[in-house]
């Protein structure tokens, strides 16, 4: 992680990682209260937000998320797809390949130049 005055607002660790790792994510605070992540295939997984919170499987509630520095979790994390259908939980980082997170502050609208997103990508690679 880059901590000098010019990092950047987001960050991701480490970029190229396996299913046995811990991911980091880095955000300057305050930030959004939502954190989505893309698969290679485009499927979003809502880590927190509303809709997690409600659902009873977001990582944190969004008032904390909103204020935490930084974020650890393991790479075999398991979410529900926010997609119509799929509701049981699901191994995110499944398959080789970019994962984007994105936080924002209403992650269920169009991007909002006001209160712009902030994304940071990371690769999953198989296990040796």
């Amino acid at each position: 992680m880059d901590t000098s005055l010019d990092a950047p607002n987001f960050q991701c660790a480490p970029k190229v990682f396996t299913q046995k790792d811990t991911l980091t994510l880095r955000a300057e605070v305050p930030h959004g209260g939502w954190l989505d992540v893309n698969q290679p295939d485009g499927t979003d997984f809502r880590l927190i937000g509303p809709v997690a919170e409600a659902a009873g499987y977001a990582l944190m509630d969004t008032a904390t998320f909103a204020n935490t520095l930084i974020v650890r979790f393991r790479a075999d994390l398991k979410s529900r797809p926010y997609v119509y259908g799929r509701d049981t939980l699901e191994t995110v980082f499944r398959v080789p390949g970019d994962y984007r997170f994105t936080i924002g502050y209403n992650l269920a609208t169009e991007y909002d130049d006001e209160d712009p997103n902030w994304h940071c990508t990371v690769r999953l690679v198989a296990s040796p």
